[in-house]
């Protein structure tokens, strides 16, 4: 009985494991091909959070960029924001304060169309009333 019990268990430990190399591994190629598509959208929708929180419950159509790695990416928001200084960026966090700390290095950066959505609620809340991607 304990050996049935401990072969369920391992076999239970590796399919969650393998589930969440999937989900890892799905996670990075999105975030990779948005970096090197040149998608067109409306705006960027910029998670500031930790990998961590934004592994946890991130919008899809967030980028993720810690908020404190931001002028280390100086090459990927370029990419994204197809190197114009105007072009708008909304940026969520959990709470909000580290958006706004994003938004003072950003204009430090040169990007002016800079907005607080606060919390990824606000950020949810705009996406519906704001679609990311232009009507076909």
């Amino acid at each position: 009985m304990i050996m049935k019990i401990s072969v369920f268990i391992i076999s239970l430990v590796a399919i969650i494991f393998a589930v969440v190399q999937i989900e890892k591994s799905n996670r990075k190629i999105k975030h990779d091909a948005i970096l090197s598509a040149n998608i067109q959208r409306n705006y960027l929708l910029l998670d500031v959070r930790t990998q961590l929180e934004y592994k946890q419950n991130g919008l899809s159509e967030a980028v993720l960029i810690p908020y404190n790695k931001l002028t280390k990416n100086k090459d990927s928001l370029d990419k994204l924001t197809h190197g114009d200084k105007k072009f708008p960026i909304k940026i969520h966090c959990r709470s909000g304060n580290r958006a706004e700390t994003a938004i003072k290095t950003l204009k430090s950066m040169g990007y002016n169309n800079v907005e607080n959505l606060r919390t990824i609620v606000g950020a949810k809340n705009y996406l519906e009333n704001n679609p990311i991607y232009p009507a076909p």
